[in-house]
C-alpha cells in the first residue's frame, strides 16, 4: 500500500487533537493541564520506543488489532503530531499557521461559514499543554 500525504503536497492541516468544553476549561485547568501532560507523555513514549509501546497496547487490549498492521499505523501517525511549524516541540502543539490552513481548507472545500477564516485563535490553544 503506497499512501499519498497531503503534507507532501504542500497541504497540512492540523491532524491531531483534543476537544474540552470550554466550561470544562474554565472550571477544572488542573484536571485539563493533568490530561495533557499523561496524553503528551505518552506519545513520546511511543516516538521513543514504537515497539514497547505496541506491546503494551496489546497487553491491554489484545483484540486491538494485528502486530504489523499496527506497527504500520502507528509509524505513519506519530509524524503527525509535528508540523514543520511544530517541530522540535513536544507532540500537541498547534501552529497558528496549520489552524490557519485547516480552517481556509474547511471553508473552501467543507462547508464551514466563510467569517471562521483569519480567526485561527479562536479555534485552538496550547495554555493547557506542559
Amino acid at each position: 500500500v503506497h499512501s499519498i500525504r497531503f503534507a507532501d503536497y504542500g497541504v497540512n492541516p492540523v491532524n491531531n487533537g483534543i476537544i474540552a468544553r470550554k466550561e470544562l476549561l474554565t472550571s477544572k485547568p488542573d484536571l485539563i493541564k493533568r490530561f495533557m501532560r499523561a496524553a503528551t507523555k505518552t506519545i513520546e513514549a511511543a516516538e521513543k520506543d514504537p515497539a514497547q509501546a505496541l506491546d503494551a497496547l496489546l497487553k491491554a487490549n489484545p483484540k486491538a488489532g494485528k502486530p504489523e498492521i499496527l506497527k504500520e499505523g502507528l509509524a505513519r501517525t506519530l509524524p503527525l503530531f509535528h508540523s514543520k511549524y511544530t517541530q522540535g516541540q513536544r507532540p500537541w502543539r498547534v501552529a497558528a499557521e496549520d489552524m490557519k490552513m485547516t480552517l481556509d481548507l474547511m471553508v473552501e472545500y467543507g462547508g464551514v461559514e466563510p467569517a471562521t477564516k483569519g480567526k485561527p485563535e479562536d479555534y485552538y490553544t496550547n495554555e493547557f499543554l506542559p
